[in-house]
């Protein structure tokens, strides 16, 4: 579904929502933020190239976004970990972690920030 929502739409947003909806859901999936990134990473670099991604920016993606999941999911290690620590529930914990919802708050921003026109997105070598 995420691969025919990105065929359909061009641009860079689109794809770009495109590779944080496939981390995202991976991460959901498996409650493994690394498994999803490598079961994600040949459609991301896909998807990537088809609307004109650079590489850093989707791995940069796949990244925040599973990471964004893994931290709030109540049946994710670190919630689970953090959970048995502290005594306390883990659905208790996973909606008070700001850092991953300020993560992908700050993440969407940029999705939709306009990209500047002539800005280099690799260093000059």
């Amino acid at each position: 579904a995420i691969a025919r929502f990105a065929r359909g739409h061009r641009g860079r947003r689109a794809g770009e929502v495109s590779i944080a909806a496939l981390a995202a859901g991976g991460d959901v999936l498996t409650a493994n933020n690394t498994v999803a990134i490598l079961i994600s990473g040949d459609l991301a670099r896909d998807i990537a190239q088809r609307h004109d991604i650079t590489p850093r920016r989707s791995a940069s993606l796949l990244d925040i976004f599973s990471c964004v999941m893994q931290g709030v999911l109540p049946y994710g290690a670190q919630i689970l970990l953090a959970g048995s620590l502290a005594g306390l529930s883990p659905l208790a914990i996973a909606g008070k972690v700001y850092y991953c919802w300020l993560l992908a708050v700050v993440a969407v921003g940029f999705i939709a920030w306009p990209r500047r026109s002539g800005a280099a997105e690799s260093p000059p070598a």
